[in-house]
């Protein structure tokens, strides 16, 4: 039978460290009692040492400690009245007080300000805008539309853009940083938070916004997330009747009637997947048909807007055609809310009608007579190509349910 090994002795060194680091972890009693040791251990020998090696310190051992313990008091904002023992016993009680006083005082006041620094990194506080652009949810295409949110923006009337995610503030804000600006990002305010919870969406008063803009995430519940975001939006404006225009988009198209019943009649659904493949669709065999695409639906340059048809109600579609010197008159919106693109110049423009226009911006949809600038010796028409076959090659597969 072989010996045990004894266990390696534990130096001297750690064992104290461990005793110590124990009962400073037992109660905030212990620490301050610690404190008050390693204070006196402090400064009650240095100040003797002053007062020995004062050559005008008193020479008797009573005046010498008298001195010492005026050094210490001074020292340690304990007062420093000398007398009786009984008087400076209640210096020092008093000194005690006034410290622990100003020292709560300290603390609170530290830890209020980090309570709410915390608060604010997380994203919590209530926005005080009016007339906001609000975005519900994160995805992939986020940075985009709020790119676009701001080059849409005119300069001499900026508006907030607020966006309410569940994810980190600092991630948001650094996600964002890259796509926009440093003028611009002083307009961007990010919220932390599920947007599909009513407490939490009232922090980014939907109310008093302009626009409502849902995103679908990039989870397998993405859509159903979308359904809730409507429906806390609607328990917190309290109503459908009330409250901003609501923009929402989906990827399934068996949420869009759910998501148009929940969005209310203010609210309009999107199937974004659906919409991005027939933009891809048509694109096949029409080179350059993309960047068209692109430079008529972002807000670089020329882009839609709706112009008032006032002058032009009651009248036929086609007058409006040749009155819009700075911009081209695309299609009619209807009373209804019904878009009509290209319509048959004899469509009637109804009472409440507006004209979609491309222009540069809302301000250059000026109204003046350019018929006469027209020459019709140079208007040809053109004749349809023939249909010739073609072959394509589709790569790749998605989510999409077949046609």
């Amino acid at each position: 039978m072989g010996l045990a090994k004894s266990e390696p002795q534990t130096p001297l060194r750690d064992r104290m460290r461990y005793w110590f680091d124990r009962t400073l972890a037992r109660s905030t009693g212990t620490l301050m009692g610690w404190l008050v040791i390693t204070c006196l251990a402090v400064v009650v020998p240095v100040s003797l040492l002053l007062v020995w090696t004062d050559p005008g310190s008193p020479t008797s051992l009573s005046g010498r400690l008298t001195a010492a313990w005026r050094i210490s008091a001074e020292t340690l904002r304990l007062g420093a009245a000398t007398g009786t023992p009984l008087r400076m016993v209640l210096s020092a009680v008093l000194g005690l007080v006034a410290l622990l006083c100003v020292s709560t005082l300290v603390g609170v006041i530290t830890t209020g300000l980090a309570d709410r620094m915390t608060e604010l990194s997380r994203g919590r506080s209530t926005v005080l805008e009016r007339g906001h652009v609000l975005v519900l949810g994160w995805s992939d295409q986020v940075t985009t539309v709020v790119g676009e949110l701001i080059a849409a923006q005119a300069p001499r009337r900026p508006r907030a853009i607020v966006l309410l995610a569940d994810r980190d503030k600092a991630v948001m804000e650094e996600a964002l940083a890259a796509r926009v600006g440093p003028v611009a990002r002083g307009r961007i305010v990010c919220r932390s938070g599920p947007p599909s919870d009513p407490d939490v969406l009232t922090l980014a008063s939907p109310r008093s916004a302009s626009t409502v803009v849902i995103l679908p995430s990039a989870g397998p519940t993405a859509d159903a997330e979308v359904l809730r975001i409507l429906l806390a939006l609607r328990a917190a404006i309290g109503g459908y009747t009330d409250g901003p225009p609501v923009l929402a988009a989906v990827r399934d198209d068996r949420y869009r009637a759910p998501a148009r019943l929940a969005a209310g009649p203010l609210g309009t659904v999107l199937e974004a997947d659906t919409v991005t493949a027939r933009l891809i669709a048509q694109c096949v065999g029409r080179p350059g048909l993309s960047l068209v695409l692109r430079d008529l639906l972002d807000f670089a340059g020329d882009e839609f807007y709706l112009a008032d048809a006032t002058a032009f109600q009651d009248g036929p579609f086609g007058e409006t055609l040749l009155c819009h010197p700075d911009s081209c008159v695309v299609g009619l919106l209807t009373p209804d809310g019904r878009t009509l693109l290209n319509p048959a110049a004899d469509t009637l423009v109804l009472p409440g009608s507006r004209l979609i226009v491309l222009a540069h911006d809302d301000d250059s949809t000026r109204v003046e007579d350019c018929r006469h600038l027209v020459d019709v010796s140079v208007i040809a028409t053109a004749r349809p190509e023939p249909a010739v076959p073609s072959r394509l090659l589709i790569l790749g597969w998605n989510s999409l349910p077949a046609p």
